[in-house]
């Protein structure tokens, strides 16, 4: 059987199961492979209140009801990018204000965040915003 015809026979059973049990016909357009906009804010707001101890796959899975690999296709389908990448483009979006509110250390911001050192935490800082955070810190203290 061609995929084509595998594709059809089971959107007629299902229509077939749908119209033996009383449900009504499948909309074949709702798109489950992303999260919706609540679903989504909803895990924003949990990931930036847990920055410091990253939720991990397994956890946010099970917040959504998802396998971890379901949630980690959905979660990268819905956002474009893996959870970690997103964890830490969070928390790189948080230090800007503990920088700007004049943290006493790169090293505290580090570890306040959930980095593992300083130095990842520079490096990173680095790659997504092309300046160290001392130079992003000494950018905003003279503003």
């Amino acid at each position: 059987m061609t995929v084509g015809r595998t594709d059809e026979a089971a959107r007629c059973l299902v229509l077939r199961l749908a119209e033996l049990m009383g449900v009504g016909r499948p909309d074949w357009h709702a798109d489950s492979s992303v999260f919706d906009r609540r679903q989504l804010a909803g895990m924003v707001d949990y990931i930036d209140t847990h920055l410091k101890l990253a939720p991990t796959l397994g956890e946010m899975g099970t917040r959504a009801g998802l396998s971890s690999s379901h949630f980690a296709k959905k979660f990268r389908t819905s956002t474009g990018l893996s959870l970690h990448r997103f964890i830490n483009r969070r928390r790189i979006r948080a230090s800007f204000n503990l920088l700007r509110a004049g943290a006493p250390s790169l090293a505290g911001v580090a570890l306040d965040l959930g980095f593992s050192s300083q130095s990842h935490f520079t490096r990173l800082f680095s790659d997504l915003t092309g300046m160290t955070p001392a130079k992003y810190r000494k950018q905003c203290c003279r503003t």
